[in-house]
């Protein structure tokens, strides 16, 4: 199929609404793109299966790649084939997980399949809830580890991530990428993945030209998508460094009316079709 339009959208706060939510219009919308030849991509920070599971749930019919990990995998639904990886090294991520452990920051990594944990504890259970996909205990995870990850998460008490941030800057900025998603989410990726980086990938490959692509998102994980995009929207709820780097800012929040704002602007045509 010839795609003539690109549209990428974060997942949380973004399409989802604040409880999770995608309201039934959205869905209706987000089918009917891939009838007008506009390539829907989910880009999430989210692990593989956890958006794996999504994009199937969306649109059960169709094959679509999407962008896990904030741009550290890219997927392809239906078959779960990984088309583009840039993972962390392992040996560096055994560095930063030591520091963690010494700090007794709680740490979680992952592959294409699960998370894993270094004891049972009711964060893991929570994120597991929230993000639909199972957990492993393994112990100390510097131990564990024996692959390249496709990403580390610190999973703690904000203030306590706000206090040591510094810290690991200092000791690993210049070997990996760190940054918060959320206050209690400090991500840890290679140093040349983002959102943006793996967004291009994906038009390049689905000879989508930039000008014509569309990217939506609501955080700082966003900010280089949203940035790269032909059009860049930061819907309502979005963090203001999203807001000042976006040609379009929505009046609804995500969820909640901001996606349809999107199709009104971007792409007033494919409304009108059934």
């Amino acid at each position: 199929m010839r795609w003539e339009f690109l549209l990428a959208c974060d997942l949380d706060d973004t399409l989802l609404s604040g409880d999770g939510v995608l309201p039934e219009e959205d869905l209706r919308l987000l089918r009917r793109a891939v009838r007008c030849g506009i390539l829907p991509v989910v880009a999430s920070g989210r692990p593989f299966a956890s958006v794996r599971r999504v994009v199937e749930a969306f649109w059960p019919d169709v094959s679509l790649p999407f962008i896990a990990f904030n741009g550290a995998l890219v997927g392809l639904s239906g078959t779960g084939t990984v088309l583009f990886s840039r993972r962390v090294p392992r040996v560096d991520a055994c560095r930063f997980l030591e520091w963690a452990e010494r700090h007794g920051l709680f740490a979680q990594t992952y592959d294409e399949e699960y998370f894993y944990v270094p004891s049972e504890d009711d964060r893991a259970e929570r994120y597991a809830r929230n993000v639909g996909i199972p957990y492993r205990v393994v112990g100390p995870l510097s131990r564990f580890l024996s692959f390249d990850p496709p990403k580390v998460l610190l999973h703690d008490d904000p203030i306590r991530l706000e206090e040591h941030y510094p810290e690991a800057l200092r000791l690993f900025g210049d070997r990996l990428s760190l940054f918060f998603s959320k206050p209690q989410y400090l991500e840890v990726v290679h140093p040349e993945v983002d959102k943006g980086m793996a967004l291009a990938w994906v038009a390049e490959r689905y000879g989508v030209p930039r000008a014509r692509v569309v990217a939506m998102g609501d955080s700082g994980n966003d900010v280089e998508m949203v940035r790269w995009a032909g059009t860049g929207v930061a819907v309502a709820n979005a963090r203001q460094e999203v807001k000042e780097v976006a040609s379009v800012v929505t009046g609804a929040p995500g969820g909640e009316g901001a996606l349809r704002e999107v199709f009104e602007r971007c792409f007033p045509e494919c409304l009108s079709r059934p």
